[in-house]
This record gives C-alpha cells, structure tokens and sequence, in this order.
C-alpha cells in the first residue's frame, strides 16, 4: 500500500498481494532488462492498479503521483520535523501546478 495524508485526507493506492510480483516483473523486464523509458513503464503499472480506482487511468496516476512525492517529502523532511507527519508540502504543489499549467497549454 501507498498511501499518502493530504489536507487531512487520507491518498490510498493499495496492492492486493497477488499483484506485487506483477508490477515487480514490468517493472524489472521493462526497466532493468529493456531499458525502457519510465514513462511507459509508469503507463504499465497505471494498467495494473486502475482497478482500484474502477478503471479510471488519470484518477489511478493522479493519485499514485501525489501519493509517491508526498511519501518523499515525508522522508525528506528537516530534522526538526521527524518526530511528526509534518511535509513542507512543495513537491506535490509543484507538480500539481506543473499539471495545472500543462492542461491550459503553458508548457
């Protein structure tokens, strides 16, 4: 499971335990034995875990996006907040802003 706290909302993406070896082979096969780029290996694991989010590919890569950058701000956090769940919240406003300006055609 990954699972992120944002705005006092919990972001889950969980596994079923059948489907982790799946994504550990597409993501060995694909990007350590074909080299491919990570962009269709991250399309490969949308495949496999839109059926959390009942099919829908964007809302699976939204959230599995927002959830991995808010698990790297967490444990990337300053010293002085490590005793508590606290993020600065920079990389997901970013890459949510990114997006933003990417659909009304500011890229």
């Amino acid at each position: 499971m990954i699972q992120a706290i944002i705005n006092n909302s919990d972001i889950v993406v969980s596994l079923d335990d059948e489907l982790k070896p799946v994504l550990s082979e597409i993501f060995h096969v694909q990007m350590v034995e074909e080299n491919q780029d990570f962009s269709a290996v991250f399309e490969s694991i949308i495949e496999v875990i839109a059926h959390s989010f009942k099919g829908d590919h964007t809302l699976a890569a939204l959230n599995l996006s927002v959830s991995l950058l808010a698990r790297i701000e967490y444990e990337n956090r300053t010293p002085i907040l490590k005793d508590s769940y606290s993020r600065t919240g920079v990389l997901v406003n970013s890459f949510l802003f990114d997006l933003l300006n990417y659909l009304e055609g500011y890229h």
